[in-house]
């Protein structure tokens, strides 16, 4: 109960961060364009220096040694959630662009601006970085593979290029500096921890700054993304658990894989269709549904896993 009250209390102070957001949006007292700029200085500032702050906190060759498994169980991850992915996807849809968001749905959740912050909030700093490692061949997947299925048909080529984004970029940066054990200056650390903490009201602020642009009896009438984030909030966290529960896996393993698995719909479906001008409706209805479920299903799963 003590965990179900931690992780409840984390995911509340996210989403009144998000109901904040929506209001601003609803009521114009910002501009349409603050979306825009706070999701900017989000993948440019705010989740770069939390990062490169965990890294450089915990990343040590003995540190990192120990936790290669993770990204063993990650590549393990990503393959069965495709597997499943393709063929539950199908249901969802006949058309080839809407069935991809609900394949990148099923297999990609939001473990980078929710995750990194629901993960330190209750595991703490010490798993947010076997998180982070964890998340390394997740970011490869997302940046080479997963953004594709999200454009027009998939046919956005992957370049290498698309590897060099701030998210990415910090991740290699934070494991150097940490791998070198390089001292930063006081005040150099002490911004990085500051930076450190916008990430998560900021992320929700621009979730719920995007969703107020809808009318949400439309995005609430998708019957089809409640079965889809019930999927991605409890049946496969669930399956996943009892599968690895077979396979004797350890428990801070589990906890970190779970944690993963259990996070809601991220924004790229909103996002990527936008940039393409095609329809987001389906986009934010997913973000608005899980991010609601999400309230009562990451608590639960939590104190099962813990």
């Amino acid at each position: 109960m003590e965990v179900f009250k931690l992780s409840l209390g984390q995911i509340l102070e996210l989403f009144l961060f998000m109901l904040i957001g929506f209001i601003l949006r609803r009521k114009r007292i910002l501009s349409d364009e603050t979306g825009a700029l706070l999701s900017k200085l989000e993948t440019l500032i705010f989740m770069p220096a939390l990062i490169i702050n965990s890294f450089v906190t915990n990343c040590n060759w003995t540190n990192l040694s120990s936790n290669l498994d993770l990204l063993l169980y990650s590549v393990g991850t990503i393959a069965a959630s495709t597997l499943l992915a393709i063929p539950l996807s199908r249901l969802f849809s006949k058309e080839p662009l809407e069935r991809s968001y609900y394949k990148y749905s099923l297999v990609i959740p939001n473990f980078g601006f929710v995750g990194n912050a629901i993960i330190l909030g209750v595991l703490g700093s010490e798993n947010l970085f076997k998180y982070l490692i964890f998340c390394i061949p997740i970011n490869l997947f997302l940046y080479s593979i997963a953004i594709r299925w999200l454009t027009q048909r998939g046919s956005r080529k992957f370049t290498f290029r698309s590897l060099l984004n701030p998210i990415f970029i910090s991740l290699i940066v934070g494991m150097v500096l940490g791998l070198l054990e390089v001292n930063l200056p006081t005040f150099l650390s002490a911004t990085l921890s500051a930076a450190s903490g916008c990430m998560a009201p900021i992320a929700m602020l621009v979730t719920g700054f995007i969703i107020g642009e809808y009318d949400l009896k439309k995005l609430f009438r998708i019957k089809k993304v409640y079965v889809l984030s019930i999927l991605r909030l409890v049946v496969i966290p669930l399956l996943f658990y009892f599968v690895l529960k077979l396979f004797h896996v350890a428990d801070n393993l589990l906890m970190i894989i779970i944690g993963y698995l259990a996070m809601p719909l991220g924004l790229y479906t909103i996002l990527m269709p936008a940039a393409n001008g095609d329809d987001t409706t389906t986009g934010a209805s997913m973000a608005l549904i899980s991010n609601l479920l999400a309230v009562v299903t990451i608590p639960l799963v939590f104190m099962l896993v813990m």
